[in-house]
């Protein structure tokens, strides 16, 4: 018998505490929408899986293993995804350009998110299941363009004479999980979708879970304060909304709106199935960490960007295991990837999973910056030249992509 339960912890930081997400240090002086740990649990005879998302940027290996340690150590699951959405409005949960760590808020981050994980865990009732697709145009773009000088980089501005053209694709696509009681009535949701979370551009700025805080607001409203919820970033290294016509002017709380729209459209019409098989399979590959030349210095923007490629440069180099996970629910798939993933590789994955559904998450498990094609290694530019953040050669997206799929195979 399959089983699932949501629950969701308040991880909102002291006011005045750094948000990492930008180049240089920012403090937030106010609270846009609380923080959370979402959890869903769930079981099905031997089979137990939590898969928990954090509000917050990145999460780093070392608070991974310590939120599965005390899950373990509670419920005796050993099977746990943790996806950080990649809000660039969140906690101090990483030294991230000028952005620091504090050791005392990923304390508390860790077992407000490990027992949002436990609460699930413990609430898990007969479940029935169901999901839905459906493309969404207008909130996602490629960011990533050839000037005419020949350099490609990332946000050229609205209309700037000197683009040639996007050199980039979006994935379109929003996924939706529909959680039910065993007697139909809605338990919660889970959403996937390929956008960056960097588009609170109100001011102040303060904390906040950018659009998916919006959703959940939303959808809290339509379907009820108990209302589970979780958000599953999708790939979206090379996609955010900055619309380069001008046509287009989004920020967060108009992309919220309107995906939220879309989800409880999807939601209402999603048939859901009891006793759906459930499976996991995880593997570890093993990436090469590179390091900038000094032409890549050179090439640089002056400035912040310059600072953290330069600061790259002498740093020791080596590999790096990254963890590859999939859950399979019946014929639905979830995917969770270690990295700022690049689009093609999520849709890559889509279109090779046996699966009728298969969702596609990054940030999962760790932060190895941004994991890019072969393709955009070559052109250059922000996302695709190493740095202090960005650590991982070209050839990483493809082994991960390749451990995905087969762990898909293995386990539907």
């Amino acid at each position: 018998m399959l089983k699932a339960a949501f629950y969701e912890t308040d991880i909102t930081p002291r006011l005045y505490e750094c948000m990492p997400g930008q180049f240089e240090a920012r403090y937030a002086p106010t609270i846009l929408d609380h923080l959370y740990a979402h959890a869903l649990a769930l079981e099905n005879g031997d089979e137990k899986v939590i898969v928990i998302s954090l509000d917050c940027i990145v999460i780093e290996k070392r608070d991974v293993l310590k939120i599965r340690r005390r899950i373990f150590d509670v419920t005796g699951v050993r099977n746990v995804m943790v996806h950080a959405i990649h809000n660039h409005t969140g906690g101090p949960v990483a030294d991230l350009y000028a952005s620091e760590r504090d050791d005392r808020y990923c304390e508390d981050l860790v077992m407000h998110a490990a027992d949002a994980g436990i609460m699930a865990w413990q609430k898990r009732v007969p479940a029935k299941m169901g999901w839905a697709t459906k493309e969404v145009f207008g909130l996602s773009f490629n960011r990533r363009y050839l000037f005419k000088d020949g350099h490609v980089d990332m946000n050229p501005g609205v209309n700037n004479p000197e683009v040639v053209r996007g050199v980039d694709i979006i994935d379109p696509t929003l996924t939706v999980l529909r959680v039910d009681y065993e007697d139909g009535t809605p338990m919660g949701v889970v959403m996937n979708f390929p956008l960056h979370l960097d588009s609170t551009y109100v001011k102040p700025q303060g904390f906040s879970a950018d659009y998916p805080g919006i959703v959940r607001e939303d959808l809290l409203r339509e379907y009820g304060a108990n209302f589970g919820f979780l958000n599953m970033t999708g790939c979206c290294g090379n996609i955010n909304h900055l619309d380069v016509t001008g046509k287009v002017k989004n920020i967060y709380t108009d992309i919220g709106h309107a995906l939220a729209g879309h989800i409880a459209e999807l939601y209402d019409a999603i048939e859901s199935t009891d006793d759906l098989p459930l499976r996991f399979a995880t593997q570890e590959i093993e990436a090469t960490i590179e390091r900038p030349t000094q032409e890549m210095v050179d090439k640089a923007p002056a400035g912040p960007r310059r600072r953290e490629v330069e600061g790259a440069r002498d740093l020791p180099g080596g590999t790096v295991m990254c963890e590859v996970q999939s859950i399979g629910i019946g014929e639905f798939a979830l995917v969770g990837l270690p990295g700022e993933v690049f689009t093609r590789f999520g849709m890559d994955i889509k279109r090779r999973s046996p699966f009728g559904c298969t969702m596609v998450a990054e940030l999962c498990n760790a932060a190895n910056g941004y994991i890019k094609t072969r393709a955009a290694a070559d052109e250059g530019g922000y996302e695709a030249t190493p740095s202090t953040y960005n650590i991982l050669d070209r050839n990483a997206g493809y082994l991960m992509a390749d451990a995905a799929v087969d762990n898909l195979i293995k386990i539907h």
